[in-house]
């Protein structure tokens, strides 16, 4: 099984309505009344890691996307390894090297070989 998409076992966070829900929130005169006071100062210091907690799992989410992808690149390159084995090919593991050159990979001293 090769993983093409995001897990399931987050919830789906639209990370830009959250963004564009904080700041809104900033803006509501009720809100700056409210975080004036002691409760509300500890709940706009806490308010106030939303950007940057935005901008992390964006990042992150970027990153995992990346990486599911040299997955499944890697996934296929090793069956087509192995099928290239199979059938008797001269250079069964040109495949796999290949797919390690094109994630940058690959051992300075494979990059010779044929």
């Amino acid at each position: 099984m090769i993983l093409t998409t995001q897990p399931d076992d987050y919830p789906d966070i639209d990370l830009q309505e959250a963004a564009e829900t904080y700041t809104a929130a900033q803006h509501s005169h009720l809100a700056k009344a409210w975080l004036r006071t002691p409760p509300g100062h500890k709940t706009a210091n806490a308010l106030n890691l939303i950007p940057a907690l935005v901008s992390h799992i964006s990042r992150l989410r970027e990153r995992l996307a990346h990486a599911l992808t040299d997955l499944g690149n890697l996934t296929a390159a090793a069956r087509a390894t192995l099928g290239a084995q199979r059938d008797g090919e001269t250079d069964p593991l040109y495949y796999l090297r290949d797919e390690l050159q094109a994630q940058g990979q690959l051992p300075p001293d494979e990059q010779e070989r044929p």
